[in-house]
């Protein structure tokens, strides 16, 4: 969210099976701000050392 507008959207699919698959869609204009780094940061940390995943695919 930016000025409580959303940026973009995390799909994570499979999120019970062992490698779970995402998808990051962020709008036109928000890109090359660094938010999709951002959100591969926090997915990263979620389903790393949240979920104890050991491979994500995208």
């Amino acid at each position: 969210m930016e000025n409580g507008d959303r940026v973009g959207i995390i799909f994570i699919h499979d999120i019970s099976d062992t490698i779970p698959l995402f998808d990051i869609r962020l709008h036109a204009n928000c890109r090359g701000k660094g938010y999709g780094v951002m959100a591969l940061r926090w997915l990263q940390e979620y389903l790393f050392e949240v979920k104890g995943k050991i491979r994500i695919e995208g």
